[in-house]
């Protein structure tokens, strides 16, 4: 509970704060909800890149960021883009990693942390963004 309310403060001081602090704020509660994620998997024992799901993550928050503030043409296609890039990431660090006994649980938990947690800030940082001119 104590680690809700520290959230949930973050958020609201995060919508006091000029454009790059917000970026700089939403990116460094992405990485740690992500590791926080990538721990409760580590609990249950279910495998996972940690590091490359958190730099998919991250990255996933910062070009939505980018991709809104700069409005070009198709700007909304970005996320996607971003997502498959993602995937692609993930499965190409599997690929490489021949020393994992369950390859599918171990993508499917990575793909998960980047996709729930990720995608949650990236609409985050994409509401912000269209929020106004201040963000």
């Amino acid at each position: 509970m104590n680690k809700l309310r520290k959230v949930v403060a973050l958020l609201v001081i995060v919508f006091a704060l000029p454009a790059h602090a917000i970026l700089v704020a939403l990116l460094a509660i992405c990485a740690f909800a992500l590791v926080e994620f990538f721990s409760l998997l580590d609990a249950r024992d279910i495998p996972h890149f940690r590091v490359v799901g958190t730099l998919c993550g991250t990255a996933l928050v910062g070009g939505t960021w980018f991709a809104a503030h700069a409005k070009f043409p198709g700007w909304h296609q970005v996320q996607p883009l971003l997502l498959c890039a993602s995937s692609a990431a993930i499965f190409m660090r599997q690929i490489t990693h021949r020393s994992t006994n369950r390859p599918w649980e171990t993508m499917a938990g990575t793909l998960i942390g980047v996709v729930y947690v990720g995608f949650l800030f990236s609409f985050i940082a994409e509401l912000l963004t269209l929020w106004g001119d201040r963000a």
